[in-house]
């Protein structure tokens, strides 16, 4: 008898290849390899923004102590009106008038409206409307 080999109608199952030792060494180099560059960028990155930081608080401190020192000979030159004197003579600045400024403090209770001194154009006509 003649025998009949029957073939399989299954298909094969597919070969997964599986990666071989030394390439998952190469891999595993290579990502260690990119870790640690991404790591070394980085910490140079913050020690840049570093430095810039204490070089603009260093300029901050600069900056404060020079109006210090401003503030200091401003007090130490005497009198106010000595420095309203030398800044309208010898700067040329011009000394503010004295105008009537209105402003309403609101509170929830109570509103009063506090008025200073003299008059303006502009009070009295706020008032008008009213």
């Amino acid at each position: 008898m003649a025998e009949k080999t029957v073939r399989s109608t299954r298909r094969k199952a597919p070969v997964i290849r599986k990666i071989s030792r030394k390439t998952g060494k190469v891999f595993m180099i290579v990502f260690l390899v990119m870790y640690l560059a991404l790591g070394i960028y980085e910490r140079s990155c913050i020690i840049s923004l570093d430095t810039e930081i204490r070089a603009l608080e260093e300029e901050y401190r600069q900056a404060v102590n020079y109006n210090d020192d401003l503030q200091t000979k401003l007090l130490s030159s005497g009198s106010i009106m000595e420095v309203e004197r030398y800044a309208v003579e010898v700067l040329g600045m011009v000394k503010p008038q004295a105008t009537s400024i209105s402003y309403v403090i609101y509170d929830k209770n109570d509103t009063d409206t506090i008025e200073t001194a003299g008059g303006s154009w502009f009070a009295e006509w706020i008032s008008g409307l009213f």
